[in-house]
């Protein structure tokens, strides 16, 4: 019995990380910011949020917010874009306003954008078919290293929406290195 239970936890503690890493597709750059549920902005008809940000991550891919769709009355496109420092349009999603939760944590895919860590990109929301009843409301919070300025009704403020960006996974390999090497980090102090 103790040789099964040695086996069970080796096998726990060693092959079982290897074998979950394995699914990894998408790796966030850490958890989302607090925020204050009283400080947001409602998003509907020409009101339109455009948020400053610096990428922290290479291969960008992703980016996960919290979005309030108040009594779920929101059921049109919802249109997000991402510019850079030019202007230029990179990537553009369309999601659908039925699909997002009051107060949700949405993440919006995209094809990744190669070479993106420590570039500066612009996202853009919109709702131009939404009237004032179907408002989304995205969170405000104050600038960090990440998040800098947005843009709502013509002006520009510190600060903006809390989120998470999500780099394209380099390969098993790669995420499987980085599994072991946190999971000795924290083991080996333990024992020296």
């Amino acid at each position: 019995m103790t040789k099964f239970t040695t086996y069970i936890v080796l096998f726990i503690l060693f092959v079982f990380p290897a074998i979950m890493t394995s699914f990894v597709k998408l790796i966030p750059n850490g958890p989302q910011p607090g925020y204050d549920g009283a400080n947001r902005v409602s998003i509907y008809g020409d009101k339109i949020y455009e948020q400053k940000f610096v990428s922290d991550v290479d291969n960008l891919t992703a980016i996960g917010a919290s979005i309030k769709n108040p009594n779920l009355k929101n059921k049109s496109k919802v249109n997000f874009q991402i510019k850079d420092e030019n202007e230029n349009i990179l990537r553009e999603v369309v999601l659908n306003g039925f699909n997002i939760d009051d107060g949700s944590y949405i993440r919006i895919n995209f094809e990744p954008i190669q070479n993106s860590k420590d570039r500066s990109f612009k996202f853009v929301i919109s709702s131009i078919n939404a009237n004032v009843d179907e408002v989304l409301e995205l969170f405000i919070i104050e600038p960090n290293s990440v998040i800098t300025k947005y843009i709502y009704n013509n002006e520009e403020k510190e600060g903006g929406t809390p989120i998470v960006l999500y780099s394209k996974s380099k390969g098993v390999l790669n995420n499987i290195y980085t599994v072991y090497s946190n999971l000795l980090s924290k083991l080996l102090p333990l024992y020296f």
